[in-house]
């Protein structure tokens, strides 16, 4: 899912007029927990956005530069917005949420050019895409399926890492393949699902039978991933990660197929809890719209989730979306597609608990958002109910955010606690 970082850059600055519309419609309060909102600003751009947090509400993303160029960082209440480098000589990079032990997973650009161009980080097409970790200062960065080199088919990413120091992410295979095409434009070579122990070699995790490609999207403390697995036809990467077919692999590897709501088109298992519940996504029948959906080993069904009343679809952020709390953070959307209309102005970042989906802008304690944030996408929640994500500033910038629930009395910006 970091691939939308670019794709924020040009869409944010063409949805004022919606935003504010969706503003005043949210305005109202709802039943349900209070939140402070606190922007996290930028290293210097103009855009910032995050993709998890742990329990100590530090928060990992990508910022831009006065330059332009990206940069992971690691965010936290004492010490701001951290700026963690690049690897292997690159010039971008992004995180997602650190683990308990500040462990935080990043991808980077390189200086090695790409002959085939696949803009596999979403930071530009020229140069092979690198993964791997920051911990207590220092970079680290892990191994491929293929070498690096600029012969290609050497692309990868990692999503999350759990307190154990395993890695889930997706790598190319280095096997050509023209159907990828189809999926994802400018796309290549086949790609795996794979987890990292440590910082050794990639253990590939076969998608289901029947299908040639997947990926790996969230990892709980036991190593159980979660993710989604198709042909390199039907199973795009960029924007955003998608697949036909959600996948939960266990702690032996083995693929064990997740249903869906209904349709065919799509179905992706994004974020697993500690209770291996899982949040996804996936098309009704008829395949014109998609809804979040939360699913156990117990139940021939997901749950689905449903909307914000009034809208048309939703979606579960990736990552850390769900938490041991059975509560779900995403986006809900007025249109059909809240991939293609994330930054449109058409979204909002929504909370799911006590069987209830609400507009997180509605759940503000008044007085609790000075910098008046539009919150269109929950990226991550912690077991305390904290989550982090990204929203519209006033001024059409898009920022990350980190959205603190009210605990105790006197607690700043929550006046009517």
């Amino acid at each position: 899912m970091r691939n939308c970082y670019k794709l924020a850059l040009i869409l944010a600055t063409a949805t004022m007029t919606t935003w504010a519309q969706r503003e005043q419609q949210s305005g109202q309060s709802s039943e349900g927990p209070r939140y402070v909102v606190i922007d996290l600003g930028t290293l210097g751009g103009g855009f910032s956005n995050s993709f998890g947090l742990n329990e100590r509400d530090q928060v990992g993303g990508g910022s831009t530069l006065p330059d332009g160029t990206s940069r992971a960082f690691l965010w936290s209440a004492g010490t701001g917005m951290q700026p963690l480098g690049a690897l292997h000589g690159g010039t971008n990079s992004s995180a997602s949420g650190p683990n308990a032990n500040d462990l935080v997973a990043i991808i980077s650009d390189s200086n090695v050019q790409d002959p085939y161009h696949e803009n596999f980080c979403g930071f530009g097409p020229a140069f092979v895409c690198v993964a791997g970790f920051w911990n207590n200062g220092t970079l680290t960065e892990l191994p491929g399926l293929v070498p690096i080199s600029n012969q290609g088919g050497n692309n990868m990413q990692n999503t999350q890492a759990n307190n154990h120091g395993q890695i889930a992410g997706y790598v190319e295979n280095g096997v050509l393949d023209a159907a990828c095409q189809s999926g994802t434009p400018g796309l290549h070579f086949d790609f795996e699902a794979v987890l990292w122990n440590g910082d050794s070699q990639p253990r590939v995790l076969n998608p289901l039978p029947g299908d040639t490609v997947g990926f790996a999207l969230s990892i709980n403390e036991a190593g159980r991933v979660v993710g989604g697995s198709g042909s390199c036809a039907d199973t795009p990467l960029f924007p955003v990660a998608l697949s036909p077919h959600a996948v939960l692999w266990d702690v032996n590897g083995r693929a064990v197929p997740i249903p869906g709501l209904g349709g065919t088109r799509l179905n992706s298992a994004t974020s697993i809890n500690g209770l291996d519940e899982v949040a996804g996504v996936s098309s009704l029948p008829g395949d014109i719209t998609v809804h979040a959906y939360l699913w156990s080993g117990h139940m021939a069904r997901p749950r689905d989730l449903g909307t914000i009343p009034g809208d048309s679809s939703s979606a579960p952020a990736a990552l850390g979306a769900l938490n041991n709390r059975g509560e779900v953070v995403g986006e809900s959307c007025a249109t059909t597609d809240p991939f293609g209309d994330l930054f449109s102005g058409a979204c909002r970042a929504f909370l799911w608990r006590d069987n209830s989906m609400m507009d997180l802008n509605s759940l503000v304690s008044p007085g609790g958002n000075p910098s008046n944030l539009y919150m269109i996408l929950g990226f991550g929640i912690n077991d305390r109910g904290a989550v982090t994500g990204w929203a519209f500033t006033p001024g059409g910038e898009v920022h990350a955010f980190l959205a603190k629930p009210c605990e105790a009395k006197g607690q700043r910006g929550c006046t009517n606690f």
